[in-house]
């Protein structure tokens, strides 16, 4: 009995260890969007909003409420640029009230995106879902303690034009991911 006593306390107590060992250190994610004018301008999405949802671990795929958010996404984008799509197809030039539709996908995204910010910050879910407020200059930086695949989106304004970004980006643990988001998925002049 002795013996079985003396063989199990490394493993009892050595679990403790493995668990620390397996504890991440967190990650950082550091953010800078900005528009390219046509005329090749760069402005910046000052004070602009963004939202970081936690999608899965790296080489894993789980359903996460971020998954849910990316299709969510990608669906009501899908929809809007089907419409102005089929509006072209019919004034064969650009349709009336397009950036009218344009600034409405935007608001609707802006949406999407705050609706489920909100709905993750129960706090069973807070560590999948980051929030950031950006600097004059369009950047920002937040800790990430859940390391792991992230879809990020930012809205906000940036010169004249209203829009809205979206990327997807792995956050390694201990590391800094520097995620330069200048091409937006939507982006229209604002009236």
């Amino acid at each position: 009995m002795r013996r079985i006593v003396i063989l199990m306390l490394p493993l009892l107590y050595g679990t403790p260890l493995l668990a620390q060992t397996e504890k991440s250190e967190p990650a950082t994610l550091t953010t800078s969007v900005f528009l390219i004018t046509n005329s090749g301008d760069l402005k910046p999405a000052r004070l602009a909003k963004v939202a970081a949802f936690y999608l899965h671990k790296q080489n894993a795929k789980e359903n996460t409420l971020g998954q849910v958010y990316a299709d969510e996404i990608e669906a009501k984008h899908t929809i809007h640029k089907d419409e102005i799509e089929g509006l072209r197809a019919i004034y064969k030039n650009t349709p009336p009230g397009e950036n009218q539709m344009c600034l409405k996908e935007v608001a609707d995204l802006v949406q999407v995106t705050e609706d489920s910010a909100r709905m993750m910050a129960d706090s069973s879910f807070a560590s999948q879902v980051l929030t950031i407020t950006l600097d004059e200059e369009g950047k920002g930086s937040v800790k990430v303690s859940l390391p792991g695949m992230y879809v990020i989106a930012a809205f906000g304004n940036a010169g004249i034009n209203a829009g809205f970004w979206l990327e997807f980006a792995t956050m390694e643990a201990g590391k800094e991911t520097r995620l330069k988001m200048s091409g937006p998925l939507v982006a229209c002049v604002r009236e």
